[in-house]
């Protein structure tokens, strides 16, 4: 994390006795900009299956990203069958 970060962490939310369920909110407000979402969806829309990585493996790291990156559903779908073949 960079200094500003850091910072951010320290003050919100360190020495506080928040749980997982109020801390996490409050994490994607901060951090989940719309900028980042675009970023993470240039990533799903440029990923390629690895040499040695199975089908199952390679899905699964597609689905994680695809979540992170809140992509539409046919998109999605478009996205992984291109990038097997």
């Amino acid at each position: 994390m960079n200094p500003e970060q850091v910072s951010w962490c320290r003050e919100a939310l360190l020495e506080k006795n928040l749980s997982w369920k109020q801390v996490r909110p409050m994490i994607l407000d901060h951090f989940d900009t719309p900028y980042r979402k675009f970023l993470l969806m240039v990533e799903v829309g440029s990923m390629c299956q690895g040499t040695y990585e199975s089908n199952r493996e390679y899905s699964n790291r597609f689905q994680k990203m695809r979540r992170e990156a809140v992509c539409r559903a046919i998109s999605d779908i478009l996205s992984l069958w291109f990038s097997l073949t």
